[in-house]
């Protein structure tokens, strides 16, 4: 039988002095105990928009992510074109990494009034041998805009057929309504619980102060009810307080590990991310460490939006913005999170080309931990520390080490400092290079 609304997240929440084991217990999770910008893909952005002319070629933001079986990896993604439309296109790949873009893309565009000219992926789910995959849309019902979630359902993640909104403002369980000040709900994630035979979403509602989350439920999928908000609720000090009212506290990436649900949750900051963490899906708790913001050259604003499960990691999927960094549009980055180990390396380079002028790293920001370094290249050159001088607001070299070509070569800093990079300079001729960090 399904776990009544009125208890759930009430089971073992706090021990017997009144105090709450949820952070006790996110200690068991590895990626809530790491700064997760050092997990960052070195090859990002792992998908980015078409070229002149193509439906996405004013890039791609939104995503929903789901991991079919072992070498069969599905993404929806959220395409902008030439005239401020957004539209659904797949893309797949083997091994979560390398992503290629299906020849049928747009797979979902709006075709119906309430849809208007933007529709946006929130979650997919596979479920006996049908893909659910729902999605927001702002239509032109009265008044305009308002967000709704919608699904659509398919045999091949190709070919869909629409079921309509499942979700709208109505009824208003905080201040989503339009009657209110609001404007609906979007950023639908959905869990089936097979034990239950019940579905579960958790969705974001925005009123005229703020944005929250909700939670729903549903026995088919298709017709919900809403439950309770809000969710999440503030503390630490990165963390907004207070009221949802004029502050909003929204989860991303919501995922269960064994017993434990975890998430990301959004900051008062824009883009910036802290872990979060509930025993039932009605309750969550922020941890108060600020573990995921905008850090690389690229990136001036960051929000992730899905998460898969592999063998040794977790997959953070996240769209990029380089505002006035950079000219690029948006595009989607990816985060390898530890889920064995807090001692899993952070990868600089993989089998990378590195050219003669040389090339630097990633960034990697000191996390108090130590870390040894180890870079391995199939030519002769030099390696270096490039740091970080906050008093100079620069990047300062160190003085290089020399690499052997198919000798590993390890390196320990001598000094912590915030930010840290490598600087790889071959001899004589293009190299082959890996490089990883390892924590202590």
């Amino acid at each position: 039988m399904p776990t009544p609304p009125a208890e759930l997240g009430r089971i073992h929440f706090k021990d017997s002095a009144g105090l709450s084991i949820l952070p006790g217990l996110a200690k068991t999770v590895p990626m809530t105990q790491v700064n997760l910008n050092n997990y960052k893909h070195h090859g990002n952005p792992i998908l980015t928009g078409g070229a002149a002319g193509e439906w996405d070629e004013r890039g791609i933001e939104r995503m929903a992510v789901l991991r079919v079986a072992q070498n069969d990896w599905r993404m929806w993604y959220e395409g902008r074109g030439t005239d401020d439309g957004l539209r659904i296109g797949l893309a797949t790949s083997e091994d979560g990494v390398v992503w290629n873009k299906s020849a049928a893309n747009p797979v979902l565009e709006g075709t119906m009034e309430w849809e208007g000219d933007k529709v946006s992926p929130t979650s997919a789910l596979f479920i006996d041998g049908l893909f659910y995959l729902y999605y927001w849309a702002p239509g032109h019902i009265t008044p305009p805009a308002i967000k709704h979630i919608g699904l659509a359902v398919s045999e091949d993640g190709i070919t869909w057929t629409k079921k309509g909104i499942v979700l709208t403002a109505a009824p208003a369980i905080l201040d989503e309504s339009p009657a209110t000040g609001g404007t609906g709900v979007d950023a639908g994630k959905v869990f089936y619980i097979r034990e239950e035979n019940r579905w579960y979403m958790i969705f974001a509602g925005f009123g005229p102060h703020g944005s929250w989350n909700g939670l729903a439920e549903s026995e088919d999928g298709i017709q919900w009810k809403k439950l309770k908000a809000p969710l999440l609720k503030g503390g630490g000090l990165f963390n907004r307080r207070g009221s949802f009212v004029g502050q909003g506290q929204t989860l991303r990436c919501p995922m269960q590990v064994g017993s434990l649900w975890t998430a990301l949750g959004v900051l008062v900051s824009e883009g910036q991310m802290v872990p979060a963490v509930a025993l039932e899906l009605d309750e969550w708790v922020a941890l108060g460490t600020r573990t995921l913001y905008p850090n690389q050259d690229d990136e001036a604003h960051i929000a992730p939006w899905s998460i898969e499960i592999a063998d040794e990691w977790f997959y953070i999927y996240y769209q990029i913005h380089g505002g006035a960094k950079t000219s690029k549009l948006p595009s989607l980055g990816l985060i390898r999170a530890p889920k064995l180990s807090i001692h899993q390396p952070m990868e600089l380079w993989a089998k990378t080309q590195i050219p003669i002028g040389g090339a630097t790293s990633m960034i990697l920001e000191n996390d108090g931990r130590s870390r040894a370094y180890h870079v391995l290249s199939d030519q002769p050159g030099e390696v270096r520390f490039v740091v970080w001088n906050p008093a100079e607001n620069s990047w300062v070299d160190l003085p290089p080490t020399p690499v052997s070509p198919g000798i590993l070569c390890t390196m320990t800093p001598v000094s912590a400092h915030t930010k840290t990079r490598l600087r790889f300079a071959p001899e004589s001729s293009p190299a082959t290079v890996s490089a990883w960090a390892v924590p202590g």
